[in-house]
């Protein structure tokens, strides 16, 4: 466990004196939650009996007559102590995901779809391993199923989406992620009256 937190630390020092800066309004105590989540992680985290793949890249069409593709990369493939194939998704948050996060999330459905491309498992087992950044540091663990309906919607989104791109058609979703956009330059341009 030292090691880790010891390489957590190392890597945490480096990237607060390198030329990216962190977003943080208090380092130490930032850096303080990082090697408490590290902590939390090696205490709770159910080891796996192999390890198949870590950050496995994927990419498949959105639709049979359209050649863009969905291109992403999962965490980890495992097999557990049940001899289950499960798509680990590592993810950190200030707060427990409610159910309604957990079902209507695109992420695990997508990866359903591609660990199926991939020929990985038709059915497989999808966990979040979630580090919680609360007053006591703690990591939880939720599996999550999909459906092939949950597919064909996420498709179906997915083919709108890019109806609506093709037709010109944008608007602003102002988020966190604003700050480092690389379509910010869009976002920013204040329209003119309607």
């Amino acid at each position: 466990m030292q090691l880790l937190t010891d390489t957590f630390t190392t890597s945490w020092s480096r990237g607060a004196l390198g030329d990216v800066p962190l977003r943080s309004d208090d380092i130490g105590a930032d850096k303080d939650m990082g090697v408490a989540l590290v902590e939390a992680f090696l205490a709770t985290v159910s080891m796996p009996l192999k390890v198949l793949a870590v950050e496995e890249a994927f990419s498949f069409p959105v639709a049979d007559d359209d050649d863009r593709l969905v291109v992403g990369a999962i965490d980890a493939v495992v097999v557990d102590e049940d001899g289950r194939i499960v798509i680990v998704e590592n993810k950190s948050a200030k707060r427990r995901w409610s159910a309604d996060q957990l079902n209507y999330d695109f992420q695990p459905t997508l990866y359903t779809h591609a660990t199926r491309e991939m020929g990985l498992a038709d059915h497989p087992t999808l966990r979040y391993d979630f580090l919680l950044k609360l007053k006591k540091p703690a990591m939880e663990s939720v599996e999550i199923c999909r459906s092939d309906l949950q597919i064909n919607e996420a498709f179906h989104l997915l083919r709108q989406v890019l109806r609506a791109i093709d037709e010109g058609i944008f608007y602003r979703l102002r988020s966190w992620a604003c700050t480092d956009c690389e379509f910010g330059h869009v976002c920013n341009k204040i329209p003119g009256p309607a």
